[in-house]
């Protein structure tokens, strides 16, 4: 969710459903989420945005975006959750 900040796609929101929301709330409680603070934001952000978004957002932009920009960077600067 972090990325909807940071590359503007709040106008690529998909509004969460009950589904989606029991969803998260069954997800952040597996041991795997429950103890860890940035998988934990990222679905307070969910809840907060009371939206999700798909990777293909991010082509709005260009249609290269995500191949030659956005992947190379999140593994350059390491920024993804564990």
């Amino acid at each position: 969710m972090d990325d909807v900040i940071k590359y503007d796609l709040k106008k690529h929101l998909i509004k969460l459903d009950e589904k989606d929301l029991a969803r998260i709330k069954q997800v952040s409680q597996y041991d795997w989420f429950k103890n860890n603070k940035e998988w934990q934001k990222q679905f307070k952000m969910m809840k907060e945005f009371n939206g999700k978004v798909e990777i293909q957002a991010l082509s709005a932009k260009g249609i290269s975006f995500i191949s030659e920009n956005y992947l190379p960077n999140k593994i350059k600067n390491k920024e993804f959750l564990d």
